[in-house]
């Protein structure tokens, strides 16, 4: 359950010529409730001519509930001659997301007065494996009083603005999501007598 202090004031120095191969086909769990204070007053120089090579099926689970304090008044100097060939039977997958752009265009939103429009959908798009997210459209119609905010929301069901609304015009507009949320979404609203088009709608991301 626990292991009990230890003081060494110094090891001697140990040269070893060669180690020999090691295949260890599983190694057990181990679990450790506390581990004692170690002090060592000095370590000893090391020299390894060659160190073996080191097959490991698969390694065990270690779980340590503390872990003690060490004091170590001066390290070794080590030396090493050559360093052995490690074989781990089976790694874990891992993936690393490299930075590719994407961009999507979406069907136009026509807009009547006092009318509301999302783009792509009230539901949003999924921009969850982006990096980063650009929203560009353009207007048809200078004479309208249409506003858009870009929303964002955790599930396409809850939305939050991430840029207010704010007028259109018929100048290109781009948008840029500040905060991480699963969906983003454009989201119109036309307050004028006359009616309007979103269109050339872009999304372009990258990630």
């Amino acid at each position: 359950i626990s292991l009990p202090s230890v003081t060494v004031a110094s090891l001697p120095s140990v040269t070893v010529a060669a180690l020999p191969d090691v295949t260890v086909i599983s190694l057990p769990s181990v679990t450790v409730a506390s581990l004692p204070s170690v002090t060592v007053a000095a370590l000893p120089d090391v020299t390894v001519i060659s160190l073996p090579s080191v097959t490991v099926a698969s390694l065990p689970s270690i779980t340590v509930a503390s872990l003690p304090d060490v004091t170590v008044i001066s390290l070794p100097s080590v030396t090493v001659a050559s360093l052995p060939t490690v074989t781990v039977a089976s790694l874990p997958a891992v993936t690393i997301a490299g930075l590719s752009f994407y961009g999507l265009t979406f069907p136009d939103v026509p807009l009547a007065s006092g009318a509301t429009g999302f783009s792509p959908s009230a539901a949003g798009t999924d921009i969850s494996a982006f990096d980063k997210t650009s929203w560009f459209f353009m207007s048809s119609d200078t004479t309208a009083a249409a506003t858009v905010a870009l929303q964002d929301s955790p599930n396409g069901v809850d939305w939050i603005d991430d840029i207010p609304a704010t007028t259109i015009t018929s100048s290109p507009t781009i948008l840029v999501n500040n905060f991480f949320l699963k969906y983003s979404r454009l989201y119109f609203y036309n307050a004028g007598v006359t009616a309007t088009t979103i269109n050339t709608i872009w999304l372009n991301a990258q990630g």
